[in-house]
């Protein structure tokens, strides 16, 4: 497992690098010349496209697909031209925000999940304790009054969508 660990950690690197290498040289350039096109639908499917390649890319080296889209948002928004691309790919922001949704309300299972209720229920009250207590913990040693370490610990321990995703790899 060690070297499982090591080889994705590598992979994960080279990835990192060579897209923000490669990407910082040739993406605002590319990116800028599009917006002076003037071309919004050319604009939206360069975006899209370099979004997917990236998440396409990510796949092949056994990484996230979010993390190839991550970096492709990234780099474009690092070319300077995301008050272009933003309003352009908001509607199919929206369209798989959907679906995401509703693929992961899927994939749950009522019954396993009634069937192994004690667990559940333990990993949610960890999941809720962690949390509060590191983010009250990491809010107060900031700097952050007593008071307001402990409200932001309170208000953020509910856990992201994206967990549904890591647990799902993780199985």
């Amino acid at each position: 497992t060690g070297q499982v660990l090591l080889s994705t950690a590598g992979r994960l690197v080279l990835l990192v690098v060579a897209a923000v290498g490669v990407g910082l040289l040739l993406v605002p350039r590319l990116f800028r010349g599009l917006v002076q096109l003037r071309r919004r639908e050319t604009l939206l499917v360069t975006s899209v496209g370099f979004c997917f390649a990236l998440a396409l890319l990510a796949r092949a080296q056994g990484l996230s697909v979010a993390l190839g889209a991550f970096l492709a948002g990234a780099l474009i928004s690092e070319a300077g031209v995301s008050r272009h691309v933003e309003p352009l790919v908001e509607p199919l922001r929206d369209m798989f925000t959907g679906i995401f949704f509703v693929s992961i309300g899927m994939l749950f299972d009522p019954a396993a999940a009634l069937a192994a209720w004690p667990l559940v229920l333990a990993l949610t009250a960890v999941v809720l304790a962690a949390k509060s207590v590191g983010v009250a913990v990491g809010s107060f040693l900031t700097g952050q009054p007593v008071r307001t370490a402990v409200q932001a610990g309170m208000s953020l321990t509910q856990i992201g969508e994206f967990s549904f995703v890591l647990a799902t790899v993780g199985a």
